[in-house]
């Protein structure tokens, strides 16, 4: 091989190893794989990314300077989630006049400032990376979940009849009620559940991951965007995963071919790098529900009592199109499970 040769091949590596990094694709060449696969791709990952502190600060420099940039991933282990860091920012929470049924708890809308970049999971955790966690820890798969199991398939083609939702005795994680497989999000999880899991993760990576806070999940889910979805001013079936146009149903129609849970990674991502955040599952997050208080700018969790119900953001399979709106707050019991319910987690950096 002469030197000119020499010198192209190691000039193609380089920029494969950097397309490890860059590339933001839908997670479809991952569907379908083992425990096994998922190592082997780890372990490329981490070889391409040998200093990944000194990129990580590198990033960050670069980030401070220029809003236009490539999402950076982060990958601890192959048993952790893929993790994008999130960059420091400025944003308006809640939702505008403007926007159709908006809910009192949207507002007012407040600046809030995310002063410390924190890595943020490029997918919400799916199936099969919460089994790995529970067979580590040795969990006991609690049932009792929410599902549909009383009457599947007697609403309309293609849909879910919320009518049917009920406690499942045989409901959990490991059976929602509806076929998924390991790249499904995992649901009939609670936020105890999740809270357990980011506690695992940061034992075996000696890292602290944990839920994001609603002000942080808020600005990772718009990802800059000031209008109604992270894509535009209407819902559209072609980018999330979501219900019928009325109360509530799964529906599969345009490109969201699931009546139930998708695939994550479907559908395209925002601007941070990130998939499913409007749709696919309800995601927990770690504050107390409350109204938004006057003056409050803060990205810090609101958490005035340990026993409160807990927030979910971003709408599900389940819901109508206003409910994956990014300013759309819900609230439940931290120990509740339902086949809509999952979760996302965050690092700090």
């Amino acid at each position: 091989m002469t030197l000119r040769r020499a010198l192209i091949a190691v000039a193609i590596s380089l920029l494969a190893a950097c397309a490890v990094n860059s590339q933001v694709a839908p997670r479809g060449p991952y569907r379908n794989e083992t425990y096994e696969m998922r190592q082997t791709r780890w372990r490329a990952w981490r070889g391409a990314h040998r200093n990944i502190d000194a990129e990580i600060a590198a990033f960050l420099s670069t980030a401070e300077r220029s809003a236009e940039i490539a999402p950076f991933s982060i990958w601890d282990r192959a048993e952790a989630p893929e993790m994008v860091i999130a960059p420091t920012g400025t944003f308006t929470m809640g939702s505008s006049e403007a926007e159709m049924s908006r809910s009192t708890n949207e507002r007012p809308m407040h600046v809030v400032t995310i002063a410390h970049p924190f890595a943020v999971g490029r997918f919400e955790v799916t199936r099969g990376e919460f089994a790995i966690f529970s067979r580590a820890a040795n969990r006991v798969i609690e049932t009792n979940c929410v599902t549909d199991r009383a009457a599947p398939g007697s609403g309309p083609p293609n849909t879910v009849n919320a009518a049917n939702f009920g406690r499942d005795p045989q409901g959990s994680w490991a059976d929602p009620a509806f076929a998924q497989t390991d790249d499904h999000p995992v649901v009939c999880v609670s936020w105890n559940d999740a809270q357990a899991y980011v506690a695992w993760l940061s034992q075996i990576t000696g890292k602290h991951y944990r839920l994001l806070t609603e002000a942080e999940w808020e600005y990772v889910a718009r990802a800059g965007a000031a209008t109604p979805y992270w894509w535009g001013s209407s819902a559209t079936h072609d980018n999330a995963n979501y219900g019928a146009e009325t109360c509530c149903s799964g529906l599969a129609a345009g490109s969201d071919n699931w009546v139930n849970t998708s695939p994550v990674g479907s559908f395209g991502s925002n601007a941070f790098g990130l998939f499913d955040t409007s749709g696919n599952v309800w995601e927990w997050v770690q504050d107390c529900y409350g109204p938004y208080s006057e003056g409050r700018n803060t990205a810090a969790a609101s958490e005035p009592d340990a026993n409160c119900e807990r927030v979910i953001r971003g709408g599900s399979w389940v819901n109508y199109p206003l409910y994956i709106r990014p300013a759309v707050r819900g609230w439940i019991n931290s120990n509740f499970r339902d086949s809509y319910l999952g979760f996302r987690v965050a690092r700090d950096l």
